[in-house]
């Protein structure tokens, strides 16, 4: 992995400290739909991964530098790698890692990412930061039974359906049951109905000759163009984490919302447009909810 071509870089500081002591590399996204590997819908993020891999456990390596390396500013003198891997084999390099020293308490460098990974894994998701000017204090609705809604998979049902209408052959191929490169062909196929131009693929020449290949595009090209709203998507990527629109009044949704896509609609209209979707809203009225039974607002 090259320093200069990574695809982010963070910063790590001790406790009470300002001045950081590591710096965490990233390994950079491959950008190019590559043949062979397998393309899987990811509802939690509204979004369809490509060059997805398995990857069911991890290796970290450290090394003591021969002499100290400046690195983003970082005078290292030791060097850490992080691999994914694959019942206990090697598969991809995934972060490195470079400070100035071991931190105290740790048996080796190697010891202290791997913790530092560890609770980064298990940090609780109500955590993660949420704007303040979209999160509602207000009490829900009490009513007299209580009925348990799961908002998160609600959230992620409503995201999976908006991903099929925006994404039509793929879900067929993925339904059908078919073949790996199948479904990457209508993958393809669908990402050139949707933006107008051919996405960067590995084998782009050999596509174009392609009967498989040529029969999906025939389909997707019936329909071009986006089939999904940006204020659907708005609506299902932040009806819970991390914007919480599931908590939301009317006028907060509208502030929100409005905010948010550039859209003028009142806070009745985006109700309505969520419950046409799908969505459950904690705060519906005459629903019966158990505040205690949803997230805690942050």
């Amino acid at each position: 992995m090259n320093a200069g071509k990574v695809q982010r870089v963070q910063y790590v500081r001790e406790a009470n400290s300002a001045k950081p002591f590591a710096v965490r590399l990233f390994r950079p996204p491959r950008t190019r739909i590559e043949a062979g590997k397998e393309i899987r819908p990811l509802p939690e993020f509204g979004a369809i991964a490509y060059n997805f891999e398995w990857f069911n456990g991890r290796r970290v390596f450290w090394f003591k530098l021969e002499k100290p390396e400046t690195v983003h500013g970082i005078e290292a003198t030791v060097r850490a790698e992080v691999w994914k891997t694959l019942d206990g084999v090697l598969k991809q390099l995934a972060e490195k890692w470079y400070a100035t020293r071991t931190p105290k308490g740790y048996e080796s460098f190697a010891h202290f990412v791997n913790a530092y990974l560890e609770t980064e894994e298990y940090t609780p998701v109500g955590k993660v930061p949420t704007a303040p000017s979209e999160v509602s204090t207000k009490p829900l609705h009490r009513g007299e039974e209580a009925t348990r809604v799961d908002h998160r998979k609600n959230a992620k049902e409503v995201t999976c359906e908006l991903l099929k209408r925006e994404y039509p052959n793929f879900f067929k191929a993925r339904q059908a049951r078919l073949t790996d490169e199948e479904q990457r062909k209508a993958y393809v196929a669908d990402l050139r109905a949707i933006y107008g131009v051919f996405p960067d693929v590995e084998d782009c020449a050999s596509l174009w000759s392609d009967t498989g290949f040529n029969q999906w595009l025939e389909k997707a090209m019936t329909t071009p163009g986006h089939k999904v709203t940006r204020e659907e998507w708005a609506l299902a990527q932040g009806w819970m984490i991390p914007r919480g629109y599931y908590r939301m009044s009317d006028d907060e949704l509208e502030k929100a919302l409005n905010e948010r896509t550039g859209s003028n609609l009142k806070g009745c209209s985006w109700r309505r447009k969520a419950q046409r979707m799908g969505l459950v809203n904690a705060r519906t009225l005459g629903r019966p909810e158990n505040p205690n039974e949803l997230p805690p607002p942050r």
